[in-house]
């Protein structure tokens, strides 16, 4: 009977202990996005958001629009960020993405400036983002 209970208590235990220790992604997201967006100033905030039921909000595309003759992409540029700023939207970023994830997308961005070279300093590139 003490050898159940015993059992008993320690699978308690070791099924609550994953949960006690698990983060929560939506405050750590939420908490990134508010630190983010109190560190810009009023003109990089309306540039950087936009209204819940704004129609541009959900306008994305995998192939950036200046390629495709349809004008510049809007929102604020990691260029128009001071460091700390950018500091803040990498955070930001890093809390929606696995570590994996972000290391991808992060060399994905630092490949830019190769891609800029390779194409004689076009303007459809920007090594600074």
């Amino acid at each position: 009977m003490k050898l159940t209970t015993s059992l008993a208590c320690l699978l308690a235990f070791l099924l609550a202990l994953p949960s006690a220790r698990a983060h929560d992604p939506v405050a750590e997201m939420a908490a990134a996005a508010t630190n983010f967006l109190n560190a810009l100033d009023e003109d990089q905030r309306a540039t950087a958001t936009y209204k819940i039921d704004s129609p541009e909000r959900t306008d994305w595309h995998y192939i950036p629009k200046p390629f495709e003759g349809e004008g510049m992409r809007n929102g604020l540029t990691i260029r128009d960020m001071r460091q700390e700023q950018r500091a803040l939207a990498f955070a930001l970023l890093n809390t929606g993405l696995s570590d994996t994830g972000f290391m991808k997308a992060t060399t994905i961005m630092s490949l830019e400036r190769v891609l800029w070279e390779l194409e004689n300093h076009s303007d459809k590139r920007s090594p600074e983002m």
